[in-house]
């Protein structure tokens, strides 16, 4: 065992004596930084104690002081079982994973779901820490990576079907039980991340942490359902933008399935949004950033459906794009 002080907080790493602990002290400094970076976004933890201990498995798990991280993430990449070396498997291992369990000392132990339909949100919440916490960290490049692997994983077909097709986020453990582990893991855990996601793109960083403050004061004595989520984001919505009760955008993202494939087509005069591969009913508001040419381009949300979609574009301007593929969920 090894230990440091990190502020208010004793961080103990342990390791199996009978296993390479060669990155013990590494991840020990790391955990201690994750600690630190996530107290000062949000609130210290009712703690003075962390340990960190491996656990034999491909998973972690995090309680009230106490995080099981996996015995893989204490092995060096090239030490790993062959068939856990490849890109995707390291960054779980060696990125995600311990500031996703450490965040759950707040998502998960703080805030707490009220029930199986919103047990999405912690595993989320703790999901998208871990990702602002990397790019802050390493920069931009790895956010936008995992968020795109997140999207293939979705719309990855399995036996006839895409991944994210087998239920919506709020199905919770419905999923787990119809469809198994895997789908069940990457709705819950990957369309979750890209739902809070999208929600920070469309009210700030700044915004989406006194967003998580609300959330962590005025519910760590009572569990949290998806419409009281609902309730407080919508809250912090921008007063231009449409939706600022977030009804659809939950009822788009939370309550249904389905990840569109959009086209940008025509001229200023007659511009259009195809949208494609999900079913008549869906319906969502994409921003779409427009210029006269020269200068920094506006954001403007349109409302669209399946189908192709015309849409007004303000006078004056006459370049406009899809959002990037990292700040909203679709396909091209």
């Amino acid at each position: 065992m090894t230990a440091a002080q990190q502020g208010a907080y004793t961080v103990e790493c342990y390791a199996n004596k009978t296993s390479s602990t060669e990155l013990g002290p590494s991840l020990l400094a790391e955990a201690s930084k994750i600690l630190d970076y996530y107290t000062q976004q949000w609130t210290p933890l009712p703690l003075h104690t962390l340990a960190v201990t491996p656990i034999a498995g491909y998973f972690g798990q995090g309680f009230p002081g106490l995080i099981y991280l996996s015995s893989m993430s204490y092995i060096r990449p090239e030490d790993r079982p062959a068939q856990l070396r490849s890109p995707r498997t390291d960054a779980f291992f060696s990125e995600l994973l311990l500031p996703h369990e450490l965040a759950h000392q707040w998502w998960g132990n703080i805030v707490r779901s009220a029930d199986y339909r919103a047990a999405w949100l912690t595993e989320a919440m703790a999901n998208d820490s871990a990702l602002e916490f990397l790019g802050n960290e390493k920069g931009q490049e790895i956010l936008d990576q995992l968020l795109l692997n997140f999207r293939n994983d979705l719309t990855a077909v399995e036996k006839g079907k895409s991944m994210e097709s087998a239920g919506p986020v709020d199905f919770g453990e419905r999923i787990l039980a119809s469809d198994g582990l895997s789908r069940w893991h990457t709705i819950t855990y990957e369309k979750g991340a890209w739902i809070l996601h999208m929600l920070r793109e469309r009210v700030g960083d700044q915004a989406f942490r006194q967003m998580q403050l609300r959330l962590l004061n005025d519910y760590k004595s009572k569990p949290i359902t998806n419409d009281e989520f609902r309730n407080v984001a919508s809250q912090f919505v921008p007063a231009d933008q449409p939706d600022r009760s977030l009804t659809m955008f939950f009822d788009t993202w939370v309550y249904s399935t389905g990840i569109p494939k959009l086209r940008l087509a025509g001229s200023a005069a007659h511009l259009e949004v195809d949208v494609s591969g999900v079913d008549d009913d869906f319906t969502a508001d994409v921003p779409i950033a427009c210029s006269a040419g020269t200068g920094k381009p506006t954001v403007h949300w349109f409302r669209v459906s399946s189908g192709p979609n015309p849409i007004d574009i303000p006078e004056g301007l006459a370049h406009c794009q899809l959002p990037a593929p990292t700040d909203f969920l679709y396909v091209q």
